[in-house]
């Protein structure tokens, strides 16, 4: 999961087709591919916007079968459309202190971060 920061540090968040509560960007690493590059790339496929400055892992959980991996980085330009249209249905930006209900590994992540930073 990508925790995407715009210049006032409101956060990007996605609405996937198949849950009904809000997201951080994210998804899976493929073969050959650093958990960075799937980051980035997740990023761009979600949402259109690209990441600049490089990415920073800020949170880890981990479950029997499951890893997830929060990494902090800056919003850039949009790219193109979304490459995932039958994923996302919206994307929009959020402040942090006004997140909605989010889905349970997105919140679980977020509240590492905080909890590693305060």
């Amino acid at each position: 999961m990508i925790m995407v920061l715009n210049e006032g540090d409101d956060v990007l968040l996605v609405k996937n087709t198949y849950r009904r509560r809000w997201s951080l960007p994210g998804g899976w690493v493929n073969p050959h591919e650093s958990f960075v590059e799937a980051a980035a790339r997740e990023v761009t496929e979600e949402t259109g916007y690209t990441v600049v400055g490089g990415l920073t892992l800020v949170a880890e959980s981990e479950s029997k079968h499951h890893i997830d991996q929060l990494f902090r980085g800056r919003a850039g330009t949009t790219a193109t459309a979304l490459a995932t249209p039958w994923e996302i249905s919206a994307v929009r930006w959020c402040p942090v202190n006004e997140l909605p209900e989010l889905a349970g590994a997105s919140r679980r992540v977020i509240d590492l971060a905080r909890a590693a930073t305060s």
